[in-house]
């Protein structure tokens, strides 16, 4: 497994200090309520699991700037939950 690329670190999983990362992409509060419940869920399932997880719903950087955030400081995984329709 490499260490680094051109994007940012690549830490191993054992060593990274966040396994998961969860952004919510939504429109509105309604849809971010609705998302948290289901990301909450899953954020402590994976914890029970062992893995260190980080629900990211901060509302002052959009979800592609999160997404090159965690890939720079060499989180394993992420991803994102969308509530789809209005």
């Amino acid at each position: 497994m490499a260490h680094s690329d051109d994007l940012g670190l690549v830490l191993p999983p054992k060593l990274a200090p966040i396994h998961v990362v969860i952004v919510p992409i939504y429109k509105g509060l309604e849809q971010l309520d609705s998302i948290s419940n289901v990301a909450l869920d899953l954020k402590a399932k994976l914890q029970d699991l062992g893995l260190s997880v980080k629900y990211d719903d901060r509302d002052t950087h959009k979800p592609g700037f999160k997404f090159a955030d965690y890939e720079l400081k060499g989180s394993s995984c992420s991803g994102c939950h969308w509530s789809k329709g209005s």
